[in-house]
């Protein structure tokens, strides 16, 4: 579940978030997220360039306490080119993004991990408004280690918008990730909601 806040003036435009990601219908927590973002869009809206920092608490699998929660720092650069066809819109992101590890609570072999993320949307909002559908699906190259330069995840979500007016949107989607090329890959399936405020 999360929730998400943007607000545009012009070109430019700043934005706040939230998520709480829990295991498997409990409430343990499996990682917690905030974070804010800074962005420019040209070429009428089509290019959009992105500046986003976020603070994560995430639980990992190999402890036995629910209480441990492991601290991060990530900061990401995105490019996004869209082209919007009527009902239907399609866009390409690419993002670059280092993640920081609290070195005072654990010992990481790698500090900062970092990774290059492909993203192709589509979207369709039918004239019978206020759903609009969504689908995506992602691919992450890490990028710290050179002798492990391949894709080792794929993300696909499918989901609705619903507009609540014409600022406020709830979200429900479907997200599955999927770890290949790796030791014991994992398959994890989210399905999630999210309040959107745009102004």
């Amino acid at each position: 579940m999360g929730g998400d806040a943007r607000w545009k003036l012009r070109s430019f435009s700043l934005g706040v978030e939230g998520e709480l990601r829990t295991h498997q219908w409990s409430s343990s927590v499996a990682r917690f997220k905030i974070g804010a973002s800074a962005g420019y869009s040209c070429w009428q809206r089509r290019l959009h360039f992105s500046l986003d920092y976020a603070y994560l608490m995430k639980h990992p699998a190999e402890a036995s306490s629910p209480l441990v929660l492991y601290h991060r720092h990530r900061l990401s650069l995105s490019a996004q080119l869209s082209h919007k066809a009527g009902p239907c819109k399609l866009a390409y992101r690419v993002r670059f993004q280092a993640t920081f590890a609290d070195t005072q609570r654990e010992a990481p072999r790698f500090n900062p991990t970092l990774c290059l993320r492909q993203r192709l949307a589509f979207s369709f909002s039918p004239y019978v408004r206020p759903l609009k559908f969504f689908a995506s699906l992602e691919c992450l190259l890490p990028l710290h280690r050179p002798d492990r330069l391949y894709v080792n995840q794929l993300r696909a979500v499918l989901g609705v918008d619903y507009r609540l007016s014409r600022t406020q949107t709830l979200r429900f989607y479907l997200r599955n990730d999927n770890e290949i090329l790796t030791p014991n890959p994992q398959h994890i399936l989210y399905l999630g909601f999210c309040y959107r405020f745009e102004k």
